[in-house]
């Protein structure tokens, strides 16, 4: 399988300065180009570390372990 790359980042801003979201791109080696999509949780940082602990839909793991990249299938 050949070597990947995941690309990710997250940043904290103050809601109220916050005007849009749009797709990140990236540029590849060869001059084409990918788009990276945004994704935006709201909420105090309580809230965001309960949404962040919260499996994604499709995950196949039991509900009293935190999802795992592996329970993709």
């Amino acid at each position: 399988m050949a070597k990947l790359a995941l690309i990710y980042g997250m940043r904290l801003l103050p809601e109220e300065d916050l005007g849009e979201v749009k797709d990140a791109t990236v540029v590849l080696k060869n001059g084409r180009t990918a788009r990276v999509t945004m994704h935006l949780i709201e909420g105090s940082k309580e809230e965001m570390d309960l949404k962040l602990g919260e499996k994604p839909s499709g995950c196949r793991s039991s509900p009293d372990r935190r999802w795992d990249r592996r329970d993709y299938r």
